[in-house]
């Protein structure tokens, strides 16, 4: 499994590409490297069509628990529109944006790019600087 991305630091985006099959230890291992880029606050599209997963609900709870702990820390997260195409991914992205509503972690899930750039850009209009 591979999780790439791309940061424009300028406008405050992070475009995040998963292939091949998702595991609990890749998305974790995702955010820390976002923590460690300064970019947990950027406005994300997580770009996960093709992918799949074996997470399950207790996988998508750490995942929203690590979301907490890093507000905890004083981090503020960015919004993040996924995309998914597979039933399963996409189902766990759901369980993950209606969870992260009790953390207050705006997270929204699609099945096609554009409708989650325009949702991007109506919570986390771009920054142009």
């Amino acid at each position: 499994m591979a999780i790439t991305y791309t940061l424009d630091r300028e406008r405050q985006r992070m475009f995040t590409r998963a292939e091949g099959h998702l595991t609990l230890a890749d998305l974790l291992e995702h955010l820390r490297v976002e923590e460690v880029d300064r970019a947990v606050g950027y406005a994300e599209l997580f770009d996960a069509r093709g992918a799949t997963t074996d997470v399950v609900a207790d996988g998508i709870r750490r995942l929203v628990e690590r979301t907490r702990e890093l507000q905890a820390a004083g981090r503020v997260i960015g919004p993040t529109a996924i995309v998914a195409d597979h039933d399963v991914v996409y189902g766990m992205a759901r369980m993950y944006a209606i969870l992260s509503e009790f953390v207050h972690a705006p997270v929204e899930v699609f099945r096609d790019v554009q409708p989650a750039l325009e949702w991007l850009d109506s919570v986390a209009p771009q920054v142009v600087g």
